[in-house]
């Protein structure tokens, strides 16, 4: 089970990101033209442009990752090979929590290229596409290390 102050800190971290991401929606929406840019390149430019209602996906993948990150945080991890190590459901949560962070610098970049205020997504999408990374590498740190002490 993730201790309380680190359960409600990603919780309030995810509910945040996905309040960022309607704030942002409902306020350029508007604003776009019909077409806007739908794929980045690994340079963050535009390489693909579809119809602006693509954009909904923003908002209702926020909500999807905040519902993952609850029952990670609430009900926890189980496994039938042997006890979840402590720090595993907090790094699960934090993954998916830096992968709605990920997901609101994305549509911000995509907002702005599309208004024309940018020409590319940013660095937060890239930021955050780092930090998610570590946080994968930690996982799996944790992951093998319980997987050798199981052993012996």
């Amino acid at each position: 089970m993730v201790p309380r102050p680190i359960s409600t800190a990603l919780l309030a971290a995810a509910a945040i990101g996905v309040v960022v991401m309607f704030v942002v929606f409902a306020g350029d929406y508007g604003h776009l033209p019909e077409i806007v840019p739908t794929h980045f390149g690994a340079d963050g430019t535009p390489n693909a442009w579809g119809p602006k209602s693509t954009f909904i996906i923003f908002p209702l993948i926020g909500v999807g990752m905040f519902g993952i990150v609850a029952a990670v945080l609430t009900l926890g991890l189980k496994s039938r090979r042997g006890p979840v190590p402590p720090a595993l459901p907090a790094l699960a949560g934090l993954v998916f929590v830096e992968t709605i962070w990920m997901l609101a610098f994305a549509e911000m970049g995509s907002f702005d290229v599309a208004l024309g205020r940018s020409s590319n997504l940013g660095l937060g999408f890239f930021a955050g596409l780092g930090a998610e990374m570590l946080t994968v590498v930690a996982i799996v740190i944790v992951a093998i290390t319980a997987a050798f002490q199981r052993r012996t």
